[in-house]
């Protein structure tokens, strides 16, 4: 979003690596990316970068002839380390070096003011927001099987029976309340799953779902709970309504099934966790 499709290439590593970059452009950028194993010291997740950008950079010398097919008549001005953040001015230094010392090599490749960058998606703000305030689906999680429901309730009695004791007063007939625990807990299954794998491709997201969550957690008892109004059926509707808003605002990446899925998901974790409890007199 940042250059456009006519100005990055893109270098696939499944086929002979990727010669030490993830993309470059007509402009003469390169682009590295790289996370390094968390949770890390400062002086630990320096090192890793380090020694990341070190080895990366290398490349340049020893696979000369590909990138000098590559490139063509492009020559680098600019070598990104994209990395998701990065705590120590070492690691700045250590970049301004390696821009030195590869400017001393002669590449034809390098252009003559060529020099090494680390930066985090902060460097490209306005794309970033352009792309966040664009609902997409994310991740698709696929939902919970009729088995994989049947086992958890199996498996988890005194969770399911937590569950159950709480919602009776909302649902005094059995049949009902059976089947209300039964898509309740569906929910929070696809939700652990779909939170699951956020966390594993989109942390950042993950952890602006969490405390949107855990914020509206705090306030139950004080804006639903102690309200005055009747415990009823329409109450979690209404709980589960406010929340997507919350999450659609507070995560705007979030599609609105996304939102609707972490919403009800949440219901039957604070159903099962206790934060949520109702007294009151059915349906």
């Amino acid at each position: 979003m940042a250059y456009g499709a006519d100005q990055l290439q893109e270098m696939p590593a499944r086929h002979g690596g990727d010669l030490g970059i993830e993309a470059f452009t007509f402009s003469g950028h390169a682009f590295q990316c790289y996370a390094a194993e968390e949770p890390a010291s400062v002086a630990d997740r320096y090192e890793n970068q380090r020694d990341k950008l070190t080895r990366d950079m290398r490349k340049l010398i020893t696979k000369k002839k590909e990138f000098e097919k590559l490139l063509g008549n492009v020559k680098l001005n600019c070598y990104f380390f994209l990395v998701p953040y990065f705590d120590s001015k070492e690691l700045v230094l250590h970049a301004q070096q390696k821009a030195t010392e590869y400017l001393g090599t002669n590449l034809s490749f390098l252009d003559g003011d060529f020099r090494v960058r680390v930066v985090t998606d902060a460097a490209f703000k306005e794309a970033r927001s352009a792309l966040l305030s664009r609902p997409k689906e994310l991740i698709s999680v696929p939902p919970v099987t009729e088995d994989g429901l049947r086992d958890w309730l199996d498996e988890n009695t005194e969770m399911r029976q937590t569950v159950e004791r709480k919602l009776s007063p909302l649902f005094p007939v059995a049949s009902q309340r059976e089947r209300y625990v039964g898509e309740v807990i569906s929910h929070y299954l696809d939700s652990e799953n779909y939170l699951q794998k956020l966390r594993e491709r989109y942390p950042d997201q993950w952890e602006d779902a969490s405390r949107t969550k855990s914020r509206t957690e705090r306030r139950l008892n004080m804006e639903y709970l102690s309200s005055g109004e009747p415990h009823t059926g329409r109450l979690i509707v209404q709980i589960v309504r406010d929340l997507e808003t919350k999450l659609s605002q507070g995560v705007p990446i979030l599609d609105g099934d996304a939102a609707t899925a972490l919403a009800w998901g949440a219901i039957g974790d604070w159903l099962i966790r206790c934060p949520l409890d109702f007294d009151g007199a059915g349906v």
